[in-house]
């Protein structure tokens, strides 16, 4: 005996939003919030993905309910709205400066002292210690769940050394504006991982991933123009000599602050050129 089900479809009109995980969602959201600007040319968006951050310097803090009227207004002039839950604003400053005076706090948007943003967390004073503390929590539920696979379902060899290196290797391989204890914290889950057989003993410290891993990024800013960070790229030096080889061909300019200084491109350009 069978049974014949028979479902009627109805089709309805999406006038509104992405439809989430199509192709064609990252194209579209560049071309629904490729009118959105900000009122006054010195405050700055910044949009990716389904995230937008306003930033404004202290001196523009008497434009921000200017900004934000702004963009509730193109949000309903697109069929959207502005989620005042899901905003959050935070006042960024350097750690050794005391703050005298501070903006009163934005109505319905809370204000924050962390965020995290792209998967990667850090405070009001850019610090990223917090992330660091996230990628440890984030390591030890991996090793937990490597030590589930060695022992209790008999992984072993390469095989569990590609875990490894897709899980939890991948999560730590990170530098950004993270200070040398923290790194030797992450690398010391690597150690922990290689003594108990998750890697190879031979696998390497955590700083040569690091490295090999801001080169390979480098290399693809430098030599692909429609890379994201290519228009950052300082112009070519113009020499008719080359007495020795060098990293790259670009001109140097001097570094605004030792904060500076851990800028991805700022490392790179400056390294090993002497």
């Amino acid at each position: 005996m069978g049974y014949l089900v028979r479902q009627t479809l109805t089709y309805l009109l999406i006038n509104a939003s992405i439809i989430q995980g199509s192709g064609l969602g990252p194209v579209c959201y560049i071309f629904n919030c490729s009118d959105l600007h900000t009122v006054h040319s010195s405050n700055l968006l910044v949009k990716y993905a389904d995230d937008t951050y306003l930033i404004i310097h202290a001196t523009n803090s008497s434009l921000i309910p200017d900004e934000l009227n702004n963009i509730t207004q193109w949000a309903s002039a697109s069929n959207l709205k502005l989620n005042p839950n899901k905003s959050y604003e935070m006042i960024i400053h350097h750690s050794s400066n005391k703050i005298t005076s501070v903006p009163p706090p934005l109505e319905k948007i809370t204000r924050t002292h962390e965020l995290t943003i792209l998967g990667v967390s850090f405070n009001s004073t850019l610090s990223f210690s917090q992330h660091t503390e996230n990628l440890t929590a984030k390591a030890a539920t991996s090793l937990y769940a490597l030590k589930t696979l060695k022992e209790a379902h008999g992984l072993q060899g390469r095989a569990l050394w590609d875990v490894t290196h897709a899980t939890l290797v991948s999560q730590i391989t990170w530098r950004g504006f993270i200070k040398a204890e923290e790194i030797a914290r992450l690398n010391a889950i690597l150690s922990k991982a290689r003594r108990f057989g998750y890697l190879h003993t031979d696998f390497h410290p955590l700083d040569d991933l690091l490295d090999a891993s801001d080169e390979s990024l480098f290399t693809s800013t430098r030599y692909n123009p429609q890379h994201v960070l290519h228009q950052l790229l300082p112009q070519p030096k113009q020499i008719s000599y080359n007495l020795r080889s060098r990293g790259h061909g670009l001109t140097l300019s001097a570094i605004p602050s030792e904060f500076m200084r851990k800028n991805f491109l700022y490392r790179m350009l400056y390294n090993d050129i002497y």
